[in-house]
């Protein structure tokens, strides 16, 4: 069985911490969705990202088919083998066969579903024009199963705080625990307005979750996958999203990062905000007015947010929370 995706190339510089211009990149890949043929369902969008060096990666977003057929202006075909990937870069061009090595590769049988998802080595020179040759790992970093996200579909809802939130992340975390060895998941953490009693949130549950590394990561978490599940891998973490049906609402994210990372800030956040009750008074009527202006814009809604979790995320770690 192979992996056959029709999808764009851009390239982009993770140090800036600035995904504009990636999630441009994506709303166009997602726009041309209509004009690729032979689609599989449900619908799938799988990417893959290789470091080209501490300032270049190189992003592939593309849509999963059953067979070859049309491609867009500006896509190209990828079929992925056990041994060899047929590149077309367009449409009028001939197809390049090119070695593949599959650093791990597994086939998910998840409701009659054969999907590939696995991390492979290829020569990049061949995608981007780049001379040398160079070979590259490709890792998984995006799956989905819906474009709601990027078109604005997948909105900033807030609601009163549930009591029942605590006993849904505890009962979430048994889930994963039985499921999954310590050694990849060695710390399960709830934070976010969902671990801040009185404070209102978008009602999903938020993970923080330690793992050792994200090759074993990868290859440890990924068999999750089916149509109620999706995961997006940046820089240095990654995120996992439940929802309750295909395409549904989000229940839970699971924040992936290795021991040490920045993001590990947000627990001394969390228990600063419960600490002090004047600052998650502040911090909620701030939510409430950014929630109303970027209503249809989750990622700005976040964004927005960036300098008051920024500051006080600062100061609880000097407080020493």
């Amino acid at each position: 069985m192979n992996l056959m995706i029709v999808g764009a190339f851009t390239e982009y510089d993770p140090t800036e911490r600035r995904h504009e211009e990636l999630y441009a990149f994506y709303s166009t890949v997602f726009s041309k969705a209509g004009e690729i043929e032979n689609l599989r369902r449900p619908e799938r969008h799988i990417g893959y990202e290789c470091e080209l060096n501490r300032k270049k990666h190189l992003v592939f977003l593309g849509f999963e088919v059953s067979e070859a057929g049309g491609i867009p202006d500006g896509f190209s075909h990828m079929e992925i083998g056990d041994e060899e990937i047929r590149f077309k870069p367009r449409s009028d061009a001939a197809v390049r066969v090119l070695p593949v090595h599959w650093r791990w590769k597994e086939i998910l049988h998840v409701h009659g579903q054969g999907w590939i998802v696995g991390d492979f080595d290829s020569p990049i020179g061949e995608f981007t024009e780049i001379t040398g040759g160079q070979t590259g790992e490709f890792w998984t970093n995006f799956n989905i199963f819906g474009k709601e996200e990027i078109e604005g579909g997948d909105r900033v809802e807030l609601v009163e705080y549930q009591e029942s939130w605590p006993e849904e992340f505890s009962r979430f975390r048994e889930y994963l625990l039985r499921h999954f060895s310590p050694e990849i998941l060695t710390t399960i953490e709830h934070f976010g307005s969902t671990s801040i009693p009185g404070m209102p949130a978008k009602p999903v549950i938020d993970m923080l979750i330690e793992v050792p590394s994200f090759s074993e990561a990868r290859k440890g978490m990924l068999p999750l996958i089916d149509e109620t599940w999706e995961y997006c891998w940046y820089e240095e973490h990654a995120m996992f999203i439940k929802r309750n049906a295909y395409r549904g609402k989000r229940t839970h994210h699971l924040h992936l990062v290795t021991p040490g990372h920045e993001r590990w800030g947000c627990i001394a956040f969390r228990n600063f905000l419960r600490d002090r009750p004047e600052k998650a008074r502040n911090y909620a009527a701030l939510k409430a007015e950014l929630a109303k202006s970027h209503y249809s814009d989750r990622e700005r809604y976040t964004w927005s947010k960036t300098a008051f979790v920024q500051e006080h995320t600062e100061e609880a770690i000097r407080r020493g929370y």
